[in-house]
């Protein structure tokens, strides 16, 4: 039996929504921790060795408590850890590009333009940014996995932030499958390089560059008062959790238990 711990913000906890999680990730025992964005920045480990957040954070020890039905996760006996928070500065990187080019790729007419390997030397800092930012949160000697955040959904919506604004103008570039190939790209090889492993979102929910199909939209992501293009629902959870699944390592066979079996395909997984 595999002891995953799935922790992040509110998108580790959407990741909760998917269904018979015992039937689809067969072997595996799977535990979820999640807190608002702004709490888990700034969460740690206590005296205990336990996560939660920080002392001073009111707001984001009620929400604790709510969403996890505990103050603070004890992560004791935990066989793998899947991480579900960070964006790797993708707004950040939308807007900083909004008036660039990038030598070498189809250019967009703008006024300035750097290198391609600038770009890639300054994603590389911002991930190593990330993940030292997020290594004291965790025990050490347990394998990690980071999951990707996915995109927000293709389709705009009034009232959305800006930040989506931004990133609604960086996917309709000429090179936005290349930046984004770039930026991925370099994702994946820090994360490699810092030991963990990176799982990119699912090709099934994609929608072009930077965009999440409308299908995996939660009810109401697209209500003017209060538009959600970030949180996905249950069919992109399951997705999620399916592939998370079929990278985990087999768990040594326990006495009596049969030996961990290959995860069924999941739809719409090829």
């Amino acid at each position: 039996m595999t002891r995953l711990l799935v922790l992040g913000t509110s998108q580790a906890a959407t990741l909760s929504l998917a269904p018979d999680l015992e039937g689809a990730l067969p072997g595996v025992q799977t535990r979820f921790y999640a807190l608002p964005g702004a709490s888990w920045s700034r969460a740690r480990l206590d005296e205990a060795g336990r996560l939660g957040p920080a002392p001073d954070d009111r707001i984001g020890r009620a929400k604790s408590v709510e969403w996890n039905g505990c103050a603070a996760l004890d992560m004791a006996g935990t066989d793998h850890i899947a991480v579900c928070a960070p964006r790797f500065r993708l707004f950040f990187l939308a807007r900083s590009l909004r008036e660039r080019d990038i030598f070498g790729l189809p250019r967009t007419g703008a006024d300035h333009a750097i290198s391609a390997g600038l770009l890639t030397a300054a994603l590389a800092d911002w991930v190593r940014e990330e993940i030292a930012a997020l290594r004291p949160r965790l025990p050490v000697g347990v394998p990690v996995s980071l999951l990707a955040v996915p995109y927000p959904l293709a389709s705009d919506a009034p009232g959305a932030p800006q930040e989506d604004a931004a990133l609604v103008r960086l996917r309709l570039r000429p090179a936005a499958a290349r930046i984004e190939a770039i930026y991925e790209a370099v994702i994946a090889a820090e994360v490699a390089a810092a030991g963990w492993r990176w799982l990119a979102q699912p090709a099934a929910t994609r929608a072009g560059p930077f965009a999440s199909a409308d299908r995996f939209a939660r009810p109401g992501a697209f209500d003017p008062a209060r538009p959600d293009l970030r949180h996905m629902n249950a069919d992109y959870a399951a997705l999620a959790m399916a592939e998370l699944g079929q990278s985990l390592p087999p768990a040594p066979p326990v006495a009596g238990m049969p030996a961990r079996h290959p995860l069924p395909a999941a739809a719409g997984l090829a």
